[in-house]
């Protein structure tokens, strides 16, 4: 898992870039986010998509501590999960 470091406070955009493993044409449908500490959801959004960018806007909760940033999103008929370790220091 990936492992992003956040100051406290700190607000900043977070993006994933998206590929096709083979290669194909594809479109991302939705995407969303949420922030986890543990199995409580500290808060969340929509992210913007621009073609096979997905992007959210995180501020970093005032606990410093370990986070999970969960993105769904869509592409054709699948959902996929990406998750990222938030780190708040």
């Amino acid at each position: 898992m990936q492992k992003i470091i956040f100051d406290t406070g700190e607000q900043r955009h977070v993006r994933l870039m998206i590929h096709a493993a083979d290669n194909s044409p594809f479109r991302i449908k939705s995407a969303v986010w949420e922030l986890l500490r543990g199995n409580v959801i500290e808060s969340g959004g929509d992210c913007e998509i621009d073609d096979h960018i997905i992007d959210t806007f995180v501020q970093a909760p005032a606990t410093k501590t370990s986070y999970i940033l969960r993105i769904t999103y869509e592409i054709n008929d699948e959902t996929l999960v990406e998750q990222l370790e938030l780190v708040v220091v």
